[in-house]
């Protein structure tokens, strides 16, 4: 409970961006707790983060602190953490065995971010989570030629050329199933009062934001050493 109340108070600062409901991007979002809960009910919630099957998984399975990531493939701010913060993050605590990641893709309504969303889902279900992960890596760096017209197609392209089967994948993507994943997973974004992207749950306490590497670092150095507080 105390670690709770005190990762509350941390994450209630002003210090990032983020985007919010539907295409348009919240100028000045700041890095929050998204649903003010009260320390009590975050306690009460953390083992339901822990044990959460949605969505992709990265790193070890017993890494000792646990990140829930919504995103949406779409948002601008969400791209910016992947290609930014999230790459120090996989290196010095992922890889090292000290957090496990769980990515839940929502679809908010951002340009191109239904399309991208539902072919890293297909990615997953092709070559389990490895295989998302390689397409969030890839529909990330190309995001910006992801949002026009022709998504789907250049999607498609780049995720072959990553040796997925490309008619497997489009027969996926356009299938009501895999739309279906994403509105459940939209479903529980709002079950965890998600109000924009991305959001974090770490170890069941929520923040939002694209938040800057040192912030972030600082959150799980905390999380991982109470001591040092």
């Amino acid at each position: 409970m105390a670690r709770t109340v005190w990762l509350l108070g941390l994450l209630a600062l002003p210090l990032s961006w983020g985007c919010g409901e539907g295409p348009q991007p919240v100028r000045g979002a700041s890095a929050e707790v998204a649903a003010l809960p009260s320390s009590q009910a975050a306690a009460q919630r953390a083992p339901n983060a822990a044990r959460m099957t949605a969505g992709y998984s990265l790193g070890s399975p017993d890494a000792p602190v646990a990140v829930v990531e919504f995103s949406d493939f779409g948002c601008p701010y969400c791209g910016q953490f992947a290609g930014t913060t999230f790459v120090s993050l996989r290196r010095h605590y992922i890889e090292q065995g000290l957090v496990r990641w769980r990515y839940v893709p929502v679809s908010f309504g951002f340009r191109g971010g239904e399309v991208m969303g539902a072919a890293a889902v297909c990615a997953g279900e092709q070559a389990g989570d490895e295989g998302f992960w390689m397409a969030h890596d890839v529909l990330y760096r190309h995001q910006a030629a992801l949002r026009g017209g022709d998504a789907l197609d250049r999607a498609l392209s780049w995720l072959a050329e990553a040796g997925l089967d490309r008619d497997r994948l489009r027969a996926c993507v356009t299938a009501p199933s895999t739309a279906a994943i994403l509105e459940e997973n939209n479903r529980m974004a709002a079950g965890w009062r998600v109000r924009g992207t991305p959001t974090f749950l770490i170890n069941g306490v929520p923040m939002s934001g694209a938040l800057p590497l040192d912030f972030f670092r600082r959150v799980l150095d905390t999380v991982l050493d109470p001591s040092g507080l």
